[in-house]
């Protein structure tokens, strides 16, 4: 009685501290001491990019995400540094950033590098590594978008794609200021303290008036400012400067060359913000970190003065350094882990620290989708990337439900498998682009975002779950030495609800589908793709139960039936977004090929080890020998 009594005290204790440390984790990035330059509070500061409002370090994480595959870098002393560090070294000292190892080769083949003369052996590169290739790059690239995209070659997808992250990089290095204009204050300075003299000499020169030496001069630097400054406009890679006239209006916002430009027809206030932001990087390049700070104020105080909240944009940057799904990940992988371990050894122990590390997973979860959706103002699926991330939390919460009710572990287990795979899915995904841009206009409509979208993925959740049950049965069964009749009863009246639930939710989310469509194209039913595929989830699904119902089956091939639904579902969801056709292909990507071929010859191989004949099974030779 002892024991019983102090392991229950430990294991409060236990559980507290798993807590405590799980979430000193999530919260980590905001209790390490602030850097010696405001580079934190750059990251807050707006721009518009890609359609929307975001801030710095969005553009930061998203740019290096999709170059580097990653958000972490190295810089020359081999210091792991921050997106927005990165960034800011970018922009103010190219010839810095351009020798980090940066451009991340993925082909296999390697068939690229061996084109560029480049080592083999490595998979990054820097800007200087690949810029004496950049006319062969820019050539084979030219050519191979001629090519329609679903025709390309791998080596014509892998050149087109490294041409886009070039131009990503150039952008990036011209969004504020030419490159290499430094020091930026005194650049900006000279340039419009010259202009008055430039425009004297262009007009005396149209009118045809014979110019002076110095006159003459002062119309070369008028050409030189304006074609330098017309550059800077189209290279940028995004709009950081606001129309102080209407700062809400983003059809407005600027690039610093636009408002350059623009100082040669009439004086404007918006310079006072390009002023700021080149004392700003000024003061970054000098780690000057109290004038940094003061012109970084000087630009909030703009916004504030012109009644415009940079809140949604703040609480932007702070989701990005929680980076909740990525932890979520990690805390779904112990849970797992933790979980395999105790089959074997300790569940008492471990069987508490998976149910804490398994909850705080579903809840930082769980907050990064609403916030997901706070930001974006939007129900919580409006792209491919969304969808990941909201089907595995459905299937989540269906497996919590079930823990609840069975309370076997079995609802921990598929949790967390699924919690854990649809978020690697989702990290994939999500080195396309941006994660909270709309992907297509018909899509910027929150009555179907809230109705037939997050239906018909609970279905598909539904039936995901469903068929990790089904492999998980089939796995037993044939590995295990004991599986007792009630046992498997048990998983088979779990898993046909399971699927009743999805057959529901599947028919009324596409029903609902259709008519979104007839409001947004004018028909019910085109045929379409990801139309077929979601008609194919509700039909398999139909068939599984009809197949029970009439006898046609019984538990073995119900659950090998299961296992099939998950690659009709993988296939429906997915593979019809990698055809890259329809109105419906607004997730397209090449990349997951791969990963789809993969997940569904491991279906296929669970599938074909169900299919043995019951004398194969260890837990059916085991009853056999009991009896």
């Amino acid at each position: 009685e002892f024991r019983r009594v102090l392991f229950r005290s430990m294991r409060k204790y236990l559980i507290l501290f798993t807590f405590l440390l799980a979430g000193y984790w999530i919260v980590s990035p905001f209790l390490k001491p602030e850097p010696l330059l405001p580079i934190n509070d750059f990251g807050t500061l707006p721009i518009l990019h890609g359609g929307r409002l975001k801030p710095m370090d969005s553009l930061a994480r998203n740019s290096l995400l999709s170059i580097h595959s990653s958000q972490g870098i190295r810089n020359l002393d081999n210091e792991k540094i921050a997106p927005i560090e990165w960034l800011l070294d970018v922009i103010t000292q190219p010839k810095k950033s351009d020798q980090y190892l940066l451009f991340k080769f993925t082909n296999p083949d390697k068939i690229l590098q061996s084109y560029l003369t480049l080592d083999t052996s490595r998979k990054y590169f820097s800007y200087n590594e690949i810029m004496p290739h950049m006319d062969k790059i820019s050539s084979q690239a030219e050519k191979a978008l001629d090519v329609k995209a679903d025709i390309r070659s791998p080596f014509q997808k892998d050149i087109v794609r490294l041409y886009s992250h070039l131009n990503t990089y150039i952008g990036l290095k011209n969004t504020f200021f030419i490159e290499g204009a430094y020091p930026f204050s005194l650049y900006i300075d000279s340039q419009i303290n010259q202009i008055p003299e430039g425009k004297k000499a262009f007009q005396r020169y149209n009118s045809g008036e014979t110019l002076s030496r110095d006159e003459t001069q002062s119309l070369l630097f008028f050409n030189h400012y304006f074609k330098v400054n017309q550059f800077l406009s189209e290279a940028a890679l995004g709009l950081p400067i606001p129309d102080g006239s209407d700062i809400s209006n983003t059809n407005k916002w600027q690039t610093t060359g636009s408002v350059l430009l623009q100082l040669i027809a009439s004086p404007s206030d918006d310079i006072n913000v390009v002023r700021s932001y080149a004392g700003m990087m000024d003061a970054y390049t000098l780690k000057d970190p109290e004038t940094m700070s003061s012109e970084i104020s000087a630009i909030i105080s703009f916004y504030k003065t012109s009644s415009f909240s940079l809140n949604k944009i703040y609480f932007e940057s702070i989701f990005n350094r929680l980076e909740l799904f990525y932890k979520s990940s990690v805390f779904y992988g112990v849970c797992l882990l933790l979980l395999l371990i105790s089959v074997i050894r300790f569940e008492k122990v471990l069987l508490p620290i998976c149910t804490t590390v398994f909850y705080t997973a579903f809840f930082s979860h769980t907050f990064g989708l609403i916030a997901r959706m706070i930001i974006q103002g939007r129900p919580p699926v409006t792209n491919l990337y969304s969808s990941a991330v909201f089907v595995g939390w459905g299937a989540i919460v269906i497996a919590i439900l079930l823990e609840r009710i069975s309370k076997n572990k079995l609802g921990l287990f598929t949790g967390s498998v699924i919690g854990f795979v649809t978020l690697i899915i989702a990290h994939h995904l999500s080195l396309a682009s941006d994660t909270l841009e709309m992907m297509q206009a018909v899509l910027d409509t929150n009555l179907w975002l809230l109705t037939h979208v997050p239906i018909v993925t609970l279905g598909y959740s539904g039936t995901f779950i469903a068929g990790v049950y089904a492999t998980f049965f089939i796995l037993k069964g044939v590995l295990a030495p004991y599986f007792s009749s009630k046992d498997q009863q048990h998983i088979m009246k779990v898993t046909y609800g399971i699927i009743c639930f999805s057959l529901l939710f599947s028919f009324v989310g596409t029903v609902l589908g259709g008519i979104w469509a007839d409001q947004s194209w004018g028909r019910f039913w085109g045929w379409d793709p990801k139309e077929n595929g979601a008609l194919l989830i509700v039909l398999w699904n139909a068939l599984m139960l009809h197949a029970r119902l009439a006898g046609m089956i019984a538990l073995r091939g119900f659950m090998v039936m299961a296992v099939f639904g998950s690659i009709v579902t993988a296939f429906s969801y997915f593979g019809t977004n990698l055809l890259g056709v329809g109105l419906h292909s607004y997730g397209f990507t090449d990349n997951g090929f791969f990963w789809l071929m993969l997940y569904t010859c491991i279906h296929l191989f669970i599938i074909a080890i169900g299919l043995l004949p019951k004398k194969y099974w260890i837990s059916h030779q085991y009853q056999d020998k009991t009896k």
